[in-house]
């Protein structure tokens, strides 16, 4: 028996609905699977991509390091001031901080540490509460005090740190 089928109609030949229904599912299971191994594929080539464009980024805009100070320097704690702020009879600010010296400067440190502490509590008397509230308020006070400091330290002191304010 061949199997070659003629149709006297011309019509076509009439084959099994079974098999060309498991080929049909055959290919939509095949084409699924191979679009979404695609997908993923493509999802992770992405992922690589972005993740060495924004290393590359990152080293670009990391400046360098440099160091703070370029001569030696000594920092030297200064003792807590606490005094009574103008306006208000029962306000009192506490002031804690340090002093970045120059090394030459150190012998005269404790002088000058004494009397920056001094200028910064009479300057703190002169102060109200509404003068030190906010940011505008904490930083306009860390430019007053850093610059106080080395107006008295005639260029001795790099920097008059803020550690810690409290208002009470």
């Amino acid at each position: 028996m061949s199997n070659i089928v003629v149709i006297p109609d011309g019509g076509a030949p009439a084959r099994s609905g079974k098999s060309d229904m498991s080929l049909f599912v055959t290919i939509l299971i095949m084409t699924l699977l191979a679009s979404g191994i695609g997908a993923l594929v493509g999802m992770q080539l992405v992922n690589q991509t972005r993740h060495i464009v924004l290393e590359e980024k990152r080293e670009k805009d990391v400046p360098p390091v440099r160091a703070l100070y370029e001569e030696p320097s000594s920092i030297v704690a200064l003792k807590p001031i606490i005094v009574n702020l103008t306006g208000v009879e029962k306000a009192f600010v506490r002031v804690q901080g340090s002093v970045v010296f120059r090394k030459d400067a150190m012998e005269q440190s404790q002088i000058l540490t004494s009397q920056i502490e001094s200028d910064i509590a009479a300057y703190l008397r002169t102060l109200k509460v509404s003068d030190l509230e906010g940011a505008t308020g904490l930083q306009n006070l860390r430019e007053d005090l850093d610059q106080r400091a080395r107006v008295r330290a005639d260029g001795n002191v790099r920097e008059f740190i803020l550690e810690t304010m409290v208002i009470q």
